[in-house]
């Protein structure tokens, strides 16, 4: 069953908004929170009002990659979906990304719109230079550029989908990378490992 996992940290109005969003989905989908040590209430926020969602607690910030390994391995799912916990999903959020993965992609870009102008992208994934710097794809275009672009290199980890088996086969995220980059270093091991991505 699809799962989504939201890594937090000291973010509980925010992730509150995102949680929310995710009641409304077109899709079934089983949430799992991951909190890297906050301090504001997160737990109790969750456990209060979000009793459906599973909850990971961490007992310091272990960074993005590593939290979400553990709510993974603790609690998987298939395919893994991320969303960042100042998301707030549209309702047709992870019906869009299932439908991105078709029969061929192993993962699924997924398209972030800008908080204060909402008509413009803010991320449909990553993409690399021959230097291997990132950079996050159709910045600042038009929201419906994306329905044309050609697929990313990968996801960006704020809306992403993996299928398990492919995340699983090169390592998930890299431990060593607390934060920045996780993203597209694990777009860099799908591909050299034959994956290819979508975009929703």
């Amino acid at each position: 069953r699809p799962t989504v996992y939201i890594p937090s940290y000291n973010e509980a109005e925010r992730l509150g908004r995102a949680l929310a969003s995710l009641r409304e989905q077109t899709r079934p989908v089983d949430v799992v929170v991951v909190d890297n040590g906050s301090s504001d209430g997160t737990a109790e926020l969750l456990r209060g009002e979000f009793p459906e969602v599973s909850l990971v607690e961490l007992e310091g910030n272990l960074g993005f990659g590593p939290a979400l390994n553990r709510a993974i391995a603790e609690h998987p799912g298939d395919p893994v979906i991320l969303l960042n916990n100042d998301a707030e999903a549209e309702p047709r959020f992870v019906e869009a990304l299932l439908e991105g993965l078709g029969e061929d992609a192993q993962m699924v870009a997924g398209v972030l719109l800008q908080e204060r102008r909402p008509e413009l992208i803010d991320s449909a994934g990553v993409i690399a230079d021959r230097t291997l710097m990132g950079f996050d794809y159709l910045h600042g275009e038009p929201a419906g550029a994306a329905a044309e672009a050609a697929a990313p290199l990968g996801p960006t980890g704020g809306a992403a989908l993996y299928r398990r088996e492919a995340f699983d086969a090169v390592g998930g995220f890299d431990e060593r990378i607390l934060l920045y980059y996780e993203d597209l270093d694990l777009a860099l091991r799908l591909r050299a490992a034959g994956a290819k991505c979508g975009i929703a």
